[in-house]
């Protein structure tokens, strides 16, 4: 793993909710989604510079829903290039990610990104407090059942068929039309591919 190890730019939380739910932030003001739909993310971001893995996840914790976290090893690590290419892979520092995953590089205006390593965590609020959000960065807090965690990596649903379905809002997004789409980036993909590598074996 230590090649991996070395090419991990960024930390994802898999954070866990109430009812084997996980929480997920909905994309801020600042970003650019298409008309009529809006991306889901795991907390988390870029690691800073003489920052590791774990004072990452807890630094943007703080700064993008206003709460402390606790990292929960994970019993067994992935390795998720694409939802078909899923493998267990030793990882012997602790607390183990839940996975390292390869997330496709989205090229800008002026030059191609190559793909860069997720290490996705575990992790739960440490006790029960008032997420805060700077609606820029992220503008809504939302909670989903696994099943829709699955299906998400295959198709868009919008927030209405989200509510119907038992996931909720828990902060944020009053003013967004209940016939949003939705689909997920980076930690919400990786984790939508394992739960559903997991229910197949």
């Amino acid at each position: 793993m230590s090649l991996i190890t070395r090419e991990v730019t960024t930390v994802g939380l898999a954070l866990r909710g109430k009812k084997s739910q996980y929480l997920f932030g909905l994309a801020g003001t600042k970003y650019r989604c298409q008309a009529g739909t809006l991306f889901y993310f795991g907390i988390g971001g870029h690691i800073e510079p003489n920052e590791d893995w774990l004072q990452c996840a807890h630094r943007e914790a703080r700064e993008e829903i206003g709460a402390s976290v606790s990292i929960i090893s994970a019993p067994t690590t992935w390795l998720v290039k694409r939802c078909e290419q899923i493998v267990r892979v030793d990882f012997s520092s602790i607390p183990k990610p839940l996975a390292i995953y390869e997330m496709p590089g989205y090229p800008s205006a002026t030059q191609q990104s190559s793909p860069f390593n997720i290490a996705v965590f575990d992790a739960q609020l440490t006790h029960r407090t008032d997420i805060m959000v700077k609606v820029d960065e992220v503008q809504g807090v939302i909670s989903l059942p696994r099943s829709l965690i699955v299906e998400g990596v295959q198709r868009k649903f919008t927030v209405e068929e989200m509510l119907t379905r038992g996931g909720s809002v828990l902060v944020g997004i009053d003013k967004i039309d209940l016939k949003t789409q939705l689909y997920p980036i980076g930690t919400a993909v990786a984790l939508g591919c394992i739960l559903r590598h997991k229910r197949s074996v």
